[in-house]
C-alpha cells in the first residue's frame, strides 16, 4: 500500500507542479498580449460601408477623430492608457530653428502632448535627456530643447505663448525643463529633406502634458494605446467604445496570434499534464480502494478479536484511519520528493515534444512569426523552457489529494468495522 501510494503521489506531484508553473506563465503572457488593445481599420469593411471607393487606398475613409481617443480613454475597463499627440503650433515673438528669414509661416513648431511618465522612448533610451530643470508635471508646464532655448535666450522659469497660428488665442506655458536633443546632430536630417522647414526640425518641439495640446485648441494627430484590466473585458470594452462612436469598420483586438506563437506549446503541455493527472487520480483511487478491501479481508480476524475484547467500533475505526493517515504522510514526503526531483526533466521533455509537433504542423517557421501577423513586426519566439518552481499552493494541493486518497482507503476500513459483529467474524474464522 505504501509503495503504491508513494508512486501515485509522485505522479500527482509532477502534474501539479507542472500545471501550476505553466498556469502562472500562461497568465503572465496572457496579461501581456491580451491586455493591450489595438484599433485597426478594416479596409475591406470600409469599402463595403461606402467610406472608400478603392480597397487599395484609404482616401475618403473617416479615421478616428483625436478627441474620440480621449473619450475612449475614460473607461472603467482600462487599467492604463498611453496617449501622445502632435499639434502644429506657432510661438509669436520667438525664433525657430531652420526658419527662413521673412517667411510668413502660420505654424513653425510642434507641441507634443503625452501622459507617459517616460515622455517617449527617446528619453527612455537616452537620445534625449533633461539637462536643466525637471519634467513637466501639470497642465501649462513644458520642456524645450537646448538649441531652441539658446536661440531665444530662454531659461527654466520663463513663460512662452503658443497658439495655432494667425488670430488664434495665445496660451501661456511655463518652461520647467530644458532637454538635450541628439536626434538631429546637424540641424536635422528631416529638416534638410523637407527643405529646411522649421516644423520638421525636432529641436522646435515643445513637450508637455496632453492637456496642453487641448488648451491650444486642437489635439492634432493622436497615438493611443489602451490596456485592459483583464483580457476577458475585451468584448465589453468593444461595445462601450462603439457606443461612443468608434466606426464599425474598425476591429478591436488583442495580439492573439502573438500569444499563441509564444505560449502555444506550453498550453498544449499543460493540457497533457492535466489529462495525465485526472487519469492518475482515477486509476489511483480505484487501486487504493481495491488494496484497502484486500487488506481489510486479511485483517478481518484481528477486527473480530479486538471487538470481542470489548473495543468500541469508533475506537477501532479511528485506529485504522490513524494508521492510514500516518502511512499517507510518510508516502507524501517520499512521493513529493521524487516528484519534485523529476518534474523539471519531464517538463523539458514534454515541452520539446510539443515544440517539435508544432514545427511539423506549421513548418520550420512556426518557432518565429510576426507579431499579430502584421508584416514588419518584431519576431516572437516560442517559449523553449519553463522553470518549475515550488509554491505553498502546489504543496497544499498535493497534500490535499493525498489526504483524499487516505480518506478513500479509510472508508473501506470504517465500513468493515461497522458492518461485522465480532462473533460473526470469529464463527467465519472457525
Amino acid at each position: 500500500m505504501g509503495v503504491v501510494l508513494a508512486l501515485i503521489i509522485a505522479a500527482i506531484s509532477v502534474s501539479v507542479l507542472i500545471n501550476m508553473t505553466t498556469s502562472a506563465v500562461i497568465a503572465d503572457y496572457r496579461s501581456r498580449f491580451g491586455s493591450e488593445v489595438s484599433l485597426d481599420m478594416n479596409y475591406q469593411r470600409a469599402v463595403e460601408s461606402g467610406q472608400s471607393e478603392a480597397y487599395e487606398g484609404v482616401e475618403g475613409v473617416d479615421e478616428i477623430p483625436p478627441q474620440k481617443y480621449m473619450e475612449f480613454a475614460k473607461s472603467d475597463y482600462l487599467k492604463e492608457v498611453q496617449l501622445t499627440s502632435s499639434t502644429m503650433i506657432d510661438f509669436p515673438g520667438l525664433k525657430a530653428l531652420d526658419e527662413v528669414p521673412e517667411d510668413d509661416m502660420i505654424v513653425r513648431g510642434m507641441l507634443i502632448g503625452t501622459n507617459l511618465k517616460t515622455i517617449s522612448s527617446e528619453f527612455e533610451h537616452g537620445q534625449r535627456r533633461i539637462i536643466d530643470g525637471r519634467q513637466f508635471a501639470a497642465s501649462g508646464e513644458v520642456i524645450i530643447s537646448q538649441q531652441f532655448a539658446e536661440l531665444n535666450g530662454l531659461k527654466v522659469g520663463d513663460t512662452i505663448e503658443l497658439n495655432r497660428g494667425n488670430d488664434k488665442p495665445l496660451q501661456k506655458m511655463t518652461i520647467v525643463g530644458i532637454y538635450e536633443d541628439n536626434t538631429q546632430k546637424d540641424g536635422g536630417a528631416a529638416a534638410d529633406f523637407m527643405g529646411k522647414n522649421p516644423v520638421t526640425n525636432r529641436n522646435n518641439e515643445i513637450i508637455g502634458t496632453i492637456d496642453n495640446a487641448e488648451s491650444v485648441g486642437s489635439l492634432g494627430a493622436v497615438s493611443a494605446k489602451f490596456f485592459l484590466k483583464d483580457p476577458a473585458m475585451l468584448a465589453d470594452f468593444t461595445k462601450e467604445i462603439q457606443a461612443k462612436g468608434l466606426p464599425n469598420y474598425y476591429d478591436v483586438r488583442t495580439d492573439e496570434a502573438g500569444f499563441n506563437a509564444v505560449v502555444g506549446p506550453v498550453e498544449k503541455m499543460s493540457k497533457v499534464t492535466n489529462a495525465f493527472m485526472v487519469v492518475v487520480l482515477a486509476l489511483g483511487g480505484v487501486i487504493v480502494l481495491l488494496m484497502s478491501t484486500l487488506a481489510i479481508r486479511e485483517r478481518k480476524y484481528e477486527i473480530g478479536v479486538l471487538r470481542a475484547m470489548g473495543m468500541k467500533k469508533f475506537k477501532l475505526a479511528a485506529g485504522f484511519v490513524t494508521e492510514m493517515l500516518a502511512l499517507t504522510a510518510l508516502c507524501l514526503v517520499v512521493g513529493f520528493g521524487v516528484g519534485a526531483a523529476v518534474s523539471q526533466p519531464i517538463t523539458n521533455s514534454l515541452l520539446q515534444g510539443q515544440i517539435e509537433a508544432a514545427q511539423q504542423t506549421a513548418g520550420a517557421t512556426s518557432q518565429t512569426m510576426e507579431a499579430g501577423g502584421l508584416p514588419g513586426a518584431a519576431p516572437l519566439t516560442a517559449l523553449d523552457k519553463v522553470d518549475i518552481s515550488l509554491s505553498a499552493g502546489a504543496v497544499g494541493e498535493i497534500a490535499l489529494m493525498a489526504i483524499l486518497l487516505a480518506v478513500l482507503a479509510s472508508v473501506v476500513s470504517i465500513v468493515s468495522v461497522m458492518r461485522y459483529e465480532p462473533m460473526e467474524i470469529l464463527s467465519d474464522r472457525n
